[in-house]
Parts: structure tokens; C-alpha cells; sequence
């Protein structure tokens, strides 16, 4: 469900259609919006932004996933816009 501003924000619902990271955060959290994704222009520009505040994070396939510890439990993610 897109916004009608550019770049502006959009929802998307998934469902997971077997084992994995979706599938686990699925079970585990239940149906509903567990994830905030953010598009950003340089994800290694964010990276550095995050590591000058002490907030650990990892990328994996080109998404960058700040640590729940820091986000009170919420999985947050970039991406790549």
C-alpha cells in the first residue's frame, strides 16, 4: 500500500511461506506490523552514522538491521532506496 507522497512511506504485508528469518519473527511476534524498514540513499553512509552513535547494528544481503537491544524490541531495518 503505497503513500501518495514520493518517498514517502509504504506497507506491505507478507506472509511466510516456510522456515527462515520471516517465519521465525511470524511465530514468534504474531500476525500484525513487526518491522520498520527504512529506505536510505547509502546504506555503508547510515552504517557509519549508527556506529558513531554506539548503536550496533549488522548487514546482511544488503540490509542493514539495527541490534532490537537498542530499538526497545522492534525490529528495524535499511535498505537500499
Amino acid at each position: 500500500m503505497p503513500f501518495r507522497v514520493p518517498r514517502s512511506a509504504k506497507l506491505e504485508l507478507v506472509e511466510p511461506l516456510g522456515a527462515g528469518r520471516v517465519a521465525a519473527a511470524y511465530e514468534q511476534l504474531g500476525p500484525g506490523a513487526w518491522t520498520i524498514r527504512v529506505s536510505v540513499m547509502d546504506i555503508d553512509a547510515k552504517a557509519s552514522d549508527l556506529a558513531a552513535r554506539d548503536t550496533p547494528y549488522s548487514i546482511d544481503e544488503g540490509v542493514l538491521r539495527v541490534s532490537p537491544d537498542s530499538t526497545l524490541g522492534v525490529p528495524f531495518e535499511f535498505v537500499r532506496a
